[in-house]
């Protein structure tokens, strides 16, 4: 009884204490995953988590068999590579200001098509 006890208890921790980014990707968590992933991780990491999902998904490769973790590394590698390497500044902070702004609507937009078509079911071809 004991034995049993304990078990549940450290399996219950390790689910518990386990990371969204180790989640396989999946269409029918794909919900829930996102708002774990907002919870966990900041604006600009989801992004580049929904950009690769999107990218993959016209591309039509396979997604379940990565991790958010590595769509989260394709993201960084892809970002990475068409900027050659080198951040890029902006001229006035406005408009910096102002691109941001804009750039965050444009995600909200992108994350609630991404959740609708979800929910209806439009990512079954993968």
């Amino acid at each position: 009884m004991k034995n049993t006890l304990l078990f549940i208890f450290i399996f219950v921790f390790i689910v518990a204490c386990s990371s969204p980014l180790d989640r396989k990707f999946s269409v029918d968590t794909f919900k829930e995953d996102t708002q774990a992933l907002f919870s966990e991780l900041d604006t600009s990491e989801v992004q580049l988590i929904m950009g690769t999902v999107l990218r993959f998904s016209f591309q039509k490769k396979d997604l379940t068999q990565m991790t958010y973790r590595d769509l989260l590394n394709e993201g960084k590698a892809y970002k990475n590579e068409q900027s050659g390497g080198k951040s890029q500044t902006r001229g006035k902070d406005k408009v910096k200001a102002n691109w941001d702004i804009s750039s965050e609507i444009v995600f909200v937009a992108l994350v609630g098509l991404f959740i609708y078509l979800a929910d209806i079911g439009a990512f079954s071809w993968m």
